[in-house]
């Protein structure tokens, strides 16, 4: 009977799927049992409905993991692919984009494909062989940068792979903020039909380099090279400089810009740790625990709102680290079930019908009943 109740109250379309609290009101107001509260939230917090369309109401989980900056130039390198932009006169279709996380130095070349052997030559030519080998390299899990020719190369050169989880680019968000000023800087120089992006990318590249940056307070080119860039216009006014004294200090102011820029970029990183943190919150997970998994949906005739976005069963095999968890399929008809890596902000407890020592918090607040006689009564003093 307190089944068939708890459904009418909650599943059927007049009732709406609603929270714990305004079906524990309506409950109440209506039928009595010892433990009704319990009864409600078990039911509202188990229905597989509720679990895989909605969001949780509580602060997000994770808090801001921010990556050590390096002290040394080239020692970890974001590398991402920018596109597919409309092909340009030299048949060029995509961007790759590599940023030193030290300096925040900025590599770019137009590509014809994404292939892996054109990411393997950018990689080879342009970042290796200019500045040497870094010592890490964080990208995403898209297939070239996870091919046959790239892994040879990396491991040749002994740098690390590090990856993104999936659906998280912040993970690599110096490489996806720069991604982001390239593409409004070539809007500013493309023509109608944009197919001459490819002749303004290097120009644009140049001016991000050159260019000074708040948080580091130096540009990315003064603390790769030790100098500012000579412009058209500075040969208006040649300066005069001599060229031993030049040699001497370029070195040393190189390493004196990049500790500035080391300690500013540092307490950036704190002050965003601290505004992030505000607004999330410690989620733990155990190892065996199930969970559902926030996977976007988007289908030809749906509308992405109205689809649920939360997909499994998956069980926790293990922590990775503090915002990190490795998952597996619940059910799997293969012998060896394939797990990922996925960010804690993608997982959501998932709450099972069948009868649990969860803690049940106590009832909320609710409107108290006004008696008929009491409501007249009142309108009557008011009179």
């Amino acid at each position: 009977m307190r089944q068939t109740v708890l459904a009418q109250l909650h599943d059927i379309p007049t009732a709406g799927h609603l929270g714990v609290s305004r079906t524990y009101d309506r409950d109440r107001r209506r039928f009595f049992w010892p433990g009704i509260y319990r009864s409600v939230y078990r039911y509202v917090t188990s229905c597989k409905s509720c679990q895989h369309r909605k969001k949780p109401a509580a602060l997000p989980a994770g808090r801001l993991q921010p990556i050590q900056i390096p002290s040394e130039p080239f020692y970890r390198v974001g590398l991402d692919l920018l596109g597919p932009f409309p092909l340009s006169f030299n048949g060029n279709k995509w961007i790759a984009v590599a940023t030193d996380y030290s300096t925040q130095y900025a590599i770019t070349r137009a590509l014809s494909t994404s292939c892996a052997t054109d990411v393997a030559d950018f990689l080879l030519e342009d970042v290796t062989l200019h500045h040497g080998a870094p010592r890490q390299l964080l990208t995403d899990r898209g297939r070239y940068f996870l091919s046959q020719v790239v892994q040879d190369i990396l491991h040749s050169c002994a740098t690390k792979h590090k990856f993104t989880t999936a659906y998280h680019p912040q993970t690599n968000g110096l490489t996806e903020r720069l991604n982001r000023i390239i593409t409004e800087m070539l809007a500013m120089y493309v023509s109608s039909d944009h197919r001459d992006w490819g002749a303004a990318l290097a120009f644009v590249t140049f001016v991000y380099n050159t260019s000074w940056h708040d948080t580091a307070v130096f540009s990315p080119f003064f603390l790769f090279y030790g100098r500012d860039p000579t412009l058209p216009s500075d040969m208006l006014l040649p300066a005069i400089t001599q060229t031993s004294e030049y040699a001497r200090d370029v070195k040393s102011r190189a390493l004196e810009a990049r500790d500035i820029a080391h300690l500013r970029l540092s307490d950036s990183q704190e002050k965003q740790r601290l505004v992030y943190n505000a607004h999330h919150c410690d989620v733990h997970f155990n190892q065996g625990d199930t969970v559902l998994l926030w996977t976007p949906s988007r289908r030809v005739g749906l509308c992405e709102r109205l689809t649920s976005p939360y997909y499994g069963l998956y069980r926790v095999v293990r922590q990775v680290t503090d915002v990190t968890y490795e998952i597996e399929p619940l059910h799997t008809t293969r012998a060896r079930a394939c797990s990922d890596i996925v960010y804690i902000t993608r997982l959501k407890r998932y709450h099972s019908d069948q009868p649990s020592t969860e803690t049940v918090p106590s009832p909320p607040g609710v409107m108290p009943r006004v008696a008929k006689d009491e409501h007249h009564r009142e309108e009557d003093d008011a009179e």
